[in-house]
């Protein structure tokens, strides 16, 4: 009976208090598959939906062509994109306490913002983004074909 007990514990303990390095991997890997789908979902569509972070949240965005266009101080930095509504997959996501994800560059130029626009004919820029926390680094970067690595960088 001590023995059960003793295993439950240790393969509980470690899911109440995860490591944080263990748990940005985990939610970089997330994000890496998300972005996978993303790309594959704007050929699927044949639209070209967009991914946006801030703070401590991510976002998947698709070009609503039907929409108004408002005047120009009332656009905002996007105009006509809209939140993912029909992709469970896609839908906003939150990070975890601590975390970040920061577009670091699109091509072979660095960005100003974390706004990333996935192209309904596949032909995508090669890309890097940046998820960190208090104790790691991870870098979610694309080629050309949509190839996705997730490295660890040190810190």
């Amino acid at each position: 009976m001590l023995a059960i007990v003793a295993i439950s514990a240790a393969l509980l303990v470690p899911n109440l208090f995860p490591d944080p390095r263990e748990l940005l991997r985990r939610d970089a890997q997330r994000l890496a598959d998300t972005l996978q789908h993303a790309a594959l979902a704007a050929q699927w569509r044949g639209e070209n939906l967009a991914w946006s972070a801030e703070g401590s949240r991510y976002y998947f965005w698709q070009l609503d062509a039907a929409a108004p266009q408002a005047p120009s101080d009332e656009q905002g930095p996007h105009p006509g994109w809209h939140p993912m509504a029909d992709d469970d997959v896609l839908a906003d996501h939150g990070l975890s306490a601590g975390e970040y994800a920061e577009l670091l560059r699109l091509g072979s130029q660095p960005v100003s913002e974390s706004w990333l626009v996935f192209r309904a004919d596949g032909l995508n820029e090669p890309y890097a983004i940046e998820m960190g926390n208090s104790a790691a680094r991870f870098i979610v970067s694309a080629d050309p074909l949509n190839r996705l690595s997730l490295d660890e960088l040190p810190r």
